[in-house]
Parts: structure tokens; C-alpha cells; sequence
């Protein structure tokens, strides 16, 4: 029985094919740290408004600007409301899921297609 792609890549150090299979797997990292940022910003976001957190101070006003094209597409969706002085924003949470969704997707799809080892060793 023929080896995985995984196990003959990992066999040929040096050659053209290790290359190749190294700079996917850095392509798939890259793709799972940008989706592990936004969810990062987004989710900074979504629990800085809820509890609305003063937008006088500088990481605030940062975060905020930073994030406000990512929620442009989702932005008249849902209409913000309040409960109970905490101030929900739909559109952040819609937008964590979306975006997350979508990058997550797509690295799972590279690495079957690739048919990637992402195993840490």
C-alpha cells in the first residue's frame, strides 16, 4: 500500500516537493493566524461595546476604527439595542461568525485538497 502524500513529502527532504509542501503549510498558518486575529479584534469589540468601554481612551478608538470596515457589510442587518445599561452591536457578532466561518473553511478545504499534515510534532 502506497504511503500518504504527507509521509512521501515529508521523505524527499530538499526536493522540490518538500518546497512546495512547506510553503502550503505556511500558506495554511498564515490563513489560521489572520482568522485567529479578527476573531481576536471582533470579539474585543463585540465585549468593549457591551459594556461600553470609554471611547476617550486611545486603544479603544484604535480597536474601533480598525474594525468598523470589517462590519460594513453587516452594519444595517440588525439594529444595536440595550438591556439593562450593556449595549449589544448584532452586526460585531454576525461578523465574528461570517468571517470566521469563511476563514475556517477555507484552511480546513486547503489542507484536504493539499492533503496537509498539520500535525505538531
Amino acid at each position: 500500500m502506497p504511503a500518504p502524500t504527507t509521509e512521501i513529502i515529508s521523505r524527499h527532504r530538499g526536493g522540490e516537493v518538500d518546497r512546495r509542501a512547506s510553503r502550503m503549510r505556511h500558506l495554511w498558518i498564515g490563513l489560521i493566524g489572520i482568522a485567529g486575529a479578527l476573531d481576536a479584534l471582533l470579539s474585543l469589540r463585540l465585549v468593549f461595546r457591551l459594556f461600553g468601554a470609554n471611547t476617550d481612551v486611545a486603544f479603544v478608538r484604535v480597536l474601533y476604527t480598525a474594525t468598523e470596515p470589517l462590519l460594513l457589510p453587516f452594519a444595517d442587518a440588525f439594529t444595536d439595542f440595550s438591556f439593562a445599561g450593556l449595549q449589544f452591536e448584532p452586526a460585531t457578532a454576525i461578523a465574528l461568525f461570517v468571517y470566521g466561518s469563511i476563514l475556517s473553511g477555507t484552511a480546513y478545504f486547503l489542507r484536504l485538497a493539499l492533503q496537509l499534515d498539520t500535525r505538531v510534532e
